[in-house]
């Protein structure tokens, strides 16, 4: 029992971090263009591997939120680097918005629930 209620949190948290992490991307990119693995390495703590970043990158440069550079700094490989463009400030802010909207509503209601004695 408890081991599917293991994989039912864990496919859950794989839910969340799908939906939040373009806005940590963009938020990321919103102080300085950064390459893929460098926001690879900074979403570490939220799971993030590389394999969803690239393809996540590709579809927000598609997209227009983002465009990419290759920069040769003398020191072993060209790196693409990743900046955010005017479209994708204006996404970030309302990203940003709408996530502080709703996890201070969410927070508000299981601070209330707390209140609510569960059956058990």
């Amino acid at each position: 029992m408890q081991d599917n209620l293991d994989d039912q949190v864990a496919a859950w948290q794989r839910q969340l971090r799908k939906g939040v992490v373009e806005l940590a991307v963009l938020g990321l990119l919103r102080g300085r263009p950064r390459y893929g693995l460098e926001l690879v390495e900074c979403l570490s703590s939220l799971g993030v591997k590389s394999g969803s970043i690239y393809p996540l990158l590709a579809r927000i440069r598609r997209e227009g939120k983002v465009e990419s550079e290759w920069v040769a700094d003398g020191v072993g490989h060209p790196r693409k680097y990743y900046s955010l463009t005017l479209l994708g400030a204006r996404t970030y802010e309302a990203k940003r918005h709408a996530w502080s909207s709703f996890s201070s509503a969410l927070q508000a209601l299981l601070e209330d629930s707390e209140d609510v004695e569960v059956a058990k």
